[in-house]
């Protein structure tokens, strides 16, 4: 369940839906890792929000249409883990 969170906050820039992180372990389990990925990666919301020269970026910390909040609230809670990793400025310690 780790991986799937991940790849979706790193590749979708939000939390993975339940029903998505189910087809995720699924594919996972039946075709790998790198199969699991690649699905992300070649769907339709990757094409729409990122294109081919955009790198992945937190996109759904706000509301928007199609997007359930609890998806939001997890993306943020996720998402909030990692301030405490972001090294401070050279001098500020």
């Amino acid at each position: 369940m780790r991986a799937a969170s991940a790849a979706y906050l790193a590749l979708l820039g939000r939390a993975a839906q339940p029903k998505e992180m189910s087809r995720y372990l699924a594919t996972r389990g039946r075709k790998g890792q790198l199969a699991a990925l690649d699905d992300l990666l070649s769907g339709k919301e990757f094409a729409h929000s990122f294109g081919r020269d955009t790198v992945p970026y937190l996109r759904v910390m706000a509301t928007a249409n199609g997007i359930p909040l609890a998806t939001v609230n997890l993306t943020a809670l996720l998402y909030a883990g990692n301030a405490g990793l972001t090294p401070p400025p050279r001098g500020v310690i």
